[in-house]
């Protein structure tokens, strides 16, 4: 199903930061010493809640557009686990405000002489012995759904795989989402792309296309393979316009329209910026190159 380019890429954020939370939750339990404010970060009704927004993006990617049982994919599984997680959560929730509301009440019953405190002291006990079950269990039902969800992150990863947004993100983040998967770094970018190389030189090109340039040669380093030489030409020449090196600008973009194949949006900002270098710095040598280059580069795109 068609889906922004970035969504996905908010989505695999979100979900990183909620497996953070979660296990980070489920260790300050059981460990005694955890506090309210850190349960709503995690689970809540609301945009200050992580595994609130994970399931409303899950919910906005996955179910937008009707599909048919028989051709779910991985990420309308990937939905249906993510809300299953949430509802678990917030019974952990609902639970855990529960002994934070009435076990300091349960104590100060403790020390009363009252019968009737007394009687009511014993029905407390019961209830807030079952309520500390029910956290367990969803605290571990939570945990299985976490780590069903990693194992199908890679699934979904491959269905967006083509998505310039989600090559950056796994370029920048590539160690984090990979433990997640119980794969390496590189056997990650390589399952999803063929090759590390592969994986960079789909992110540059994406940095290429919404204009960050050094972005887009810091993904291009020591990569030889495919069009990456031309890719690095452009980014240089690009980055040399902003820096106001003019002469450099056109010499690198010249090397790009030289190496043959041209991408019709890489080639117009290009010409737009070869434009404006004359408005720039009039009368300086080397500018009728950057207007003669210009020309070159709309009569390539025909």
């Amino acid at each position: 199903m068609p889906t922004p380019d970035s969504s996905v890429v908010d989505l695999i954020r979100d979900f990183l930061e909620a497996h953070h939370r979660l296990r980070a939750v489920a260790a300050a339990y059981r460990s005694g010493e955890l506090g309210f404010a850190e349960v709503q970060s995690l689970v809540g009704e609301g945009e200050g809640s992580v595994l609130y927004r994970l399931k409303e993006r899950c919910h906005n990617l996955y179910r937008a557009v009707p599909v048919p049982e028989d051709k779910i994919g991985s990420g309308a599984l990937f939905d249906l686990a993510v809300g299953s997680l949430f509802h678990e959560a917030m019974k952990f929730r609902e639970g855990f405000y529960q002994l934070s509301a009435y076990g300091p009440k349960l104590e100060r019953l403790r020390h009363t002489d009252r019968a009737e405190a007394r009687e009511l002291l014993a029905e407390f006990e019961k209830i807030l012995d079952q309520t500390r079950l029910r956290i367990e269990d969803s605290l571990v039902e939570t945990e299985v759904l976490l780590d069903w969800i990693s194992g199908q992150l890679q699934s979904l990863l491959h269905e967006h795989g083509d998505e310039g947004s989600l090559a950056r993100f796994l370029v920048e983040h590539g160690v984090e989402v990979a433990e997640l998967t119980g794969a390496s770094e590189a056997g990650l970018l390589s399952d999803l792309y063929g090759s590390v190389e592969a994986a960079r030189l789909r992110a540059a090109e994406s940095y290429l296309s919404s204009g960050f340039f050094d972005q887009a040669l810091g993904a291009l380093a020591d990569i030889t393979v495919g069009s990456a030489n031309s890719l690095r030409w452009y980014a240089e020449g690009m980055s040399a316009y902003l820096d106001g090196r003019y002469a450099d600008c056109v010499e690198r973009l010249g090397r790009w329209l030289a190496a043959g194949t041209i991408d019709p949006g890489l080639a117009a900002l290009a010409v737009s910026a070869l434009g404006r270098v004359g408005q720039l710095v009039e009368g300086e040598a080397g500018l009728p190159e950057a207007a003669e280059l210009s020309e070159r580069i709309r009569s390539a795109l025909g």
